[in-house]
């Protein structure tokens, strides 16, 4: 079995470094299935958030749990709703999110709008949207 990889191309000082590393955190993608197509926060790409993202990203101490933002499909219903790669997010509708399955059972129980505290670049904020 392989080790799943990432790889990641930087400029740093007009310098272009390229930086492949082992994950272990598998990704999970959140669809809904139904005669309308996707919905809600519908095209974003999860996974668990290890202690060294969580350094990278600077996410407080004080602020516990929270899952990954890996990916956001451009013009899906989470990327209209505001969210990007890179996002941690830490509360679903009020519900502290401290695992994808926690994070995934807060979300299948919502209906109609969908409220997200979410950590991106040194602050906290909101994020609605529908279901």
């Amino acid at each position: 079995m392989m080790t799943p990889t990432t790889a990641r191309t930087f400029c740093r000082q007009h310098q272009h470094v390229s930086v492949t590393a082992a994950t272990r955190a598998r990704a999970v993608t959140l669809r809904s299935a139904g005669a309308g197509g996707a919905r809600g926060f519908d095209g974003m790409a999860l996974s668990e958030l290890s202690p060294e993202r969580r350094r990278e990203l600077a996410v407080p101490d004080a602020l516990r749990g929270g899952v990954l933002v890996t990916d956001v499909e451009a013009g899906s219903p989470a990327s209209r709703a505001g969210l990007r790669s890179g996002d941690v997010v830490l509360e679903v509708n009020r519900e502290k999110v401290e695992s994808v399955a926690r994070f995934r059972e807060l979300y299948s129980k919502t209906t109609g709008r969908v409220l997200m505290l979410i950590f991106r670049e040194g602050s906290t904020l909101f994020v609605v949207g529908r279901r």
